[in-house]
């Protein structure tokens, strides 16, 4: 049995020295061979004689690795052979068959292109990135050992990616499992060296499922990799699936798929969706790290003195990648730079970068990031595998996602930008993209980063004060303060109706009729004005009634922060069009937005020109008319605040606060009402839906918009329509403050309404 070793000089420690091996059989043989590869002495130290990695040893040339495994197992390929054939074997004619093999195989796949040589390279760049832990490298590394052993035994040394077929990964599939009968067979003695070192990592007993599917997941995540950066076509996983039991295919589609992330459209959401107060230190922290593309480890250690200013204006933030510095140990070996998009930097200066999360362990964080994703309505469907059960469960990505998964989101909607082709190379990743945005200019990288997630370029001084863009607001408009749903006195705090869905009746559970959508509050009210005399003189001559209705609809205007309800329709131009019905009677209020001011154009009773908008009959050329005399300036706004103060008393009193609280109940009953006429139900066969024999009240109070209906009312009403409803609670910043703390039946004595209460009736004696 012969065995090849790695010559090692103990007098020579420094400088270069030329990478020697020696093979010997027995007595008889020993070959001596100085190849023209030049090494440091200092990383010979490192290994074994045996090539092996001592033991002990964490960091270690891997290029001089893979340079003693690739000479060892072509010095036993080339021994097998010549002994095979009878050829004498000296000195000499062993180093030139060897020159000639390696010869061979650098013209057939060279290194970088062989597919031990491209999957090394995509295991460092995970590793070097942050993707591989230490752990989680070492581990990794022996899968590539075990395929350049396979490729050697089955005589496909220095193949190709693209020459690797399905047939092959069902081969390397079956070597894995029975790959402990080569580690003993005394034949391959050579790729299984007896040291300490590697005989733990040798197969010893028949490889089970679990392992094996590691093994697999892993190659097959490296496959993908290729494909998705064009270096093959397809990968061979695609025509591996066909090529297993009905068992075994549903394993290996469901449990082994790709690395799962957070698409663009999926981040644009969470950017776009309101959250409560409680969310917020979560939301800045998430939406920061997906855009720096920093660890958890990281984003905990930064503070306002890592943020500086290029010479261009440009914000950026230095940090250090911790995965490469603990594996480099050299301080700030591959220290990161990165612009600071606009999203970004209002997030720095709002919270300057004080997170209080748990520092110790990632967990805390890991939950706050799965309850915004899951308050974002972000439920898409992934399949992963279950430890505990040994099966594979499909579960919403909002209850798997954790912060480990941030910086594979980054680095995806980086490689999603085909601007950024330049910035990580072609087809690379991993360190390679941080080393190339470390080497670009830093106004390049801040174009290529906000071409990426959709931001407009900016500018700010020293003191990070905006000298060039949109100016900076103190407050986050997207986060609001949570209203309890309930107020004193066991009253329902005000909602309007945003939709009306279709579901079938009795189906699911009766919270799930209703929806609740917190909006956005307005940092202040909206101004409201009045162009032209057309809408005061048509509201003079309404009954007191209707009159009332259509105010109540301008007042909560002033204080929905979008007009997508039920009684709001988007007409063209930009103009809209406010819905009240008040017993029956249908009123259109027609008005568009200047700015931030509600400006009245028209209001009519006659409904039939909203079935002539396409055709331009009706009231619609009118509306268009003084829309632009109002642009131009030719007929100019009246304020009408002062006329809804003057009824309704200013903003802050009791009496608006109940008035408020009016008009939101009056137009869910609106929307009520329309319903279960659209439904064909009369109220009669509505209560019977409802278990009830006769009128309880409730439906009065649903279609009289008397009160706010409970939510305990509304699920039922619901139910009965086989409807679900959207409801969203409107208001300002600070809204309702006399609400909270007053019941109803004070707020009526402290405006001089009367208070109707039911008392029992005294026995009679």
């Amino acid at each position: 049995m012969f065995k090849v070793t790695l010559y090692k000089s103990v007098n020579v420690r420094t400088g270069e020295v030329p990478l020697r091996f020696r093979l010997r059989e027995g007595t008889n043989v020993d070959l001596a061979l100085e190849t023209p590869v030049m090494v440091p002495a200092v990383d010979l130290q490192a290994f074994n004689k045996d090539g092996a990695v001592q033991p002990g040893v964490k960091e270690y040339n891997v290029q001089l690795k893979t340079e003693i495994d690739r000479y060892s197992s072509v010095m036993s390929e080339v021994y097998l052979a010549m002994v095979q054939s009878g050829a004498a074997i000296d000195d000499e004619s062993f180093k030139k068959a060897v020159e000639e093999k390696m010869a061979a195989d650098a013209s057939d796949a060279p290194a970088e292109s062989s597919l031990v040589g491209r999957f090394r390279r995509y295991l460092e760049e995970e590793h070097e990135v942050g993707r591989f832990s230490d752990r989680m490298f070492r581990e990794t590394y022996q899968i590539s050992r075990k395929l350049e052993r396979y490729l050697v035994i089955r005589e496909h040394v220095g193949l190709k990616p693209a020459e690797f077929t399905p047939e092959m990964v069902v081969d390397f599939e079956k070597f894995c499992i029975d790959e402990y009968l080569y580690a003993a067979n005394p034949k391959y003695a050579a790729l299984y060296p007896r040291s300490y070192s590697e005989c733990r990592y040798w197969p010893k007993r028949k490889l089970k499922e679990e392992p094996l599917r590691k093994v697999l997941l892993h190659f097959q995540t490296f496959w993908n990799d290729l494909v998705l950066f064009g270096e093959i076509k397809s990968s061979p996983y695609e025509g591996y699936v066909p090529w297993m039991e009905e068992k075994k295919q549903k394993w290996y589609s469901e449990m082994i798929g790709e690395p799962f992330s957070l698409t663009m459209d999926e981040f644009q959401q969470v950017l776009a969706t309101p959250v409560p107060e409680r969310m917020a230190m979560a939301r800045n922290a998430f939406i920061l790290q997906m855009c720096i593309g920093c660890r958890w480890e990281d984003l905990m250690k930064l503070k306002l003195k890592n943020v500086f200013v290029s010479k261009e204006g440009i914000p950026y933030i230095y940090f250090c990648h911790t995965a490469i510095r603990k594996k480099e140990k050299v301080k700030y070996a591959y220290e990161i730079e990165m612009p600071l998009v606009r999203i970004a930097f209002d997030i720095v200066k709002r919270t300057r970068l004080e997170f209080h999360f748990s520092r110790s362990r990632p967990d805390p964080y890991n939950k706050k990031i799965q309850e915004l994703l899951r308050h974002c309505g972000i439920t898409r469907e992934i399949c992963l595998f279950n430890n505990r059960t040994k099966q594979s469960e499909w579960v919403p990505i909002c209850d798997a996602f954790t912060q480990g998964h941030v910086h594979k989101t980054h680095m995806d909607i980086i490689h999603e930008s085909e601007c950024l082709r330049g910035m990580r190379g072609d087809g690379y990743t991993g360190a390679i993209v941080m080393a190339k945005i470390k080497k670009k200019r830093i106004d390049d990288v801040f174009w290529n980063l906000n071409w990426s997630f959709g931001q407009k370029s900016f500018r700010v001084d020293e003191n990070l004060n905006i000298i060039e863009g949109v100016p900076f607001v103190e407050r986050d408009p997207l986060v609001y303060q949570e209203q309890p749903d309930k107020l004193p006195g066991g009253r329902t705090n005000p909602y309007v109706i945003s939709e009306l869905l279709p579901m079938p009746a009795g189906e699911g559970k009766p919270q799930d009729r209703v929806v609740l959508r917190n909006g956005c509050a307005l940092v202040r009210a909206r101004k409201v004005l009045v162009c032209g005399t057309q809408f005061t003189e048509f509201l003079d001559a309404l009954e007191e009634e209707h009159r009332r209705c259509i105010q109540y609809g301008v007042m909560l205007l002033k204080m929905l922060s979008d007009f997508k309800v039920t009684f709001v329709s988007d007409c063209k131009d930009t103009i809209y069009e406010l819905r009240s019905a008040p017993r029956g009677f249908v009123y259109s209020t027609y008005f568009y937005l200047n700015g931030e001011n509600i400006v009245l154009l028209h209001c009519c009773l006659d409904e039939k020109h909203r079935r002539h908008k396409a055709s331009g009959n009706g009231k619609m050329p009118v509306v268009r008319a003084l829309r632009w005399q109002h642009v131009t300036g030719e007929i100019s706004g009246v304020d009408y605040d002062g006329v809804l103060d003057g009824i309704f008393g200013e903003r802050g009193t009791t009496k608006r606060e109940v008035m408020e609280m009016r008009a939101c109940a009056s137009y869910v009953s609106q929307a009520l009402r329309q319903a279960r006429i659209d439904a064909g139900l009369l109220q009669e066969e509505l209560f019977s839906k409802w278990g009830l024999k006769d009128d309880c009240g409730a439906l009065a109070h649903a279609e009289n918009g008397t009160r706010v209906l409970p939510f305990k009312y509304l699920f039922r009403h619901m139910d009965g329509l086989g409807l679900k409803a959207v409801v969203t609670r409107p208001g300002l910043i600070d809204w309702n403050p006399i609400s909270r703390t007053h019941t109803l039946e004070q707020m009526l004595l402290e405006i001089g309404e009367p208070v109707y209460r039911w008392h029992p009736k005294e026995p009679v004696l």
